[in-house]
Parts: C-alpha cells; sequence; structure tokens
C-alpha cells in the first residue's frame, strides 16, 4: 500500500513540476520585462455597449457591474477611446466594490504598469482578494506571481497549487 502511495505522490509532483515549467517557460520571456508586447486578453471580446451614456450614469452611481463594463471599454477601446488611466479608475472603483473581475484586471494594470504606477506587490494583493472569490485567471495569475517570486516571496508549493486551479475550482486550503 504505502509503496502505491509513494508513487502516487511522486507522479503528481513530477506533473506539478512539469505542468509550471510549461507555463513558466511560455511566460518567461513576458516576465523580462520591456521586450514584452502585452495584448489585452478577455474571456470574450467586449461587444459595443448600447448606451455608453446610461451606462456610465450606473456606474458613476455606483454599480460596480457598470463600473466593470466602462473599464473594459477604456481598455478596449470599445465605444470610447482607449484610455488606460480611466481603465484604472474604473476597474479600481468596481475592484473596491468587491468585483472579482474587476480586482483580477486591476491586478493587472498594477503588474504591467498601465493607467497606474506598476506594483508587484499591488497586483498580487489584488489577484490575492480575486483569487480567494475564485476567480480562475486571478487564481493562475497569483500562482505565477508566488511561482516567480514577483511582489510575494518566492514560493514554488504556492505557485504549483494554484495555477492547475485556474482551470476554475476554489483556492485549497493547507
Amino acid at each position: 500500500m504505502f509503496y502505491t502511495t509513494a508513487w502516487v505522490g511522486l507522479i503528481m509532483r513530477f506533473r506539478n513540476c512539469a505542468l509550471m515549467s510549461v507555463l513558466l517557460l511560455g511566460t518567461l520571456p513576458c516576465f523580462g520585462g520591456e521586450s514584452c508586447k502585452v495584448g489585452f486578453a478577455f474571456d470574450r471580446a467586449p461587444g459595443p455597449v448600447r448606451d455608453f451614456s446610461r451606462l456610465l450614469k450606473k456606474a458613476e452611481a455606483g454599480n460596480p457591474d457598470a463600473q466593470f463594463q466602462i473599464a473594459l471599454a477604456y481598455e478596449s477601446g470599445v465605444e470610447v477611446g482607449q484610455d488606460p488611466d480611466e481603465a484604472a479608475r474604473w476597474y479600481r472603483q468596481a475592484a473596491d466594490h468587491g468585483n472579482p473581475a474587476a480586482q483580477n484586471n486591476l491586478g493587472s494594470f498594477y503588474l504591467r504598469g498601465l493607467g497606474i504606477k506598476q506594483s508587484d506587490r499591488d497586483a498580487a494583493n489584488w489577484f490575492t482578494r480575486a483569487a480567494v472569490e475564485g476567480f480562475p485567471a486571478a487564481q493562475n495569475n497569483l500562482g505565477l506571481m508566488y511561482a516567480r517570486g514577483r511582489g510575494v516571496p518566492q514560493n514554488n508549493h504556492n505557485g504549483s497549487r494554484l495555477v492547475p486551479q485556474g482551470s476554475g475550482s476554489a483556492l485549497r486550503s493547507g
């Protein structure tokens, strides 16, 4: 019985190390800095807003979903000119209201220094808030931050524990 359990453990460790290696090798050039050309990635392409002025009024009234949609519009340039400063401002408002997608995107803005002063620590904090809510992209981003030691102490265990969860499961305890 112990022999089988030991093999299963070894195989799982190897799988996690292999997965982290593939993920890190794919992102390593990007974490290098200036040479990284970052494009915008969305779960689905932002579409045109039916009535931007009405959505803006909802956002100004404090509706976090509207704030997130306005931020997406400014980030992508759909319906308004692309403006990372405005996108960051609206992501911050939606994130402060607990919107995990906005928290993740704000973390990405901090990581890349878009519309805000670049800060790995602030990026990790926002990824953490969204990851705790079970947001898969934030779990993946936070795992990569731990694996690379950006904004948090380098920790391969936390990195490998979080990255595979980007497929949709909640954070594991312990």
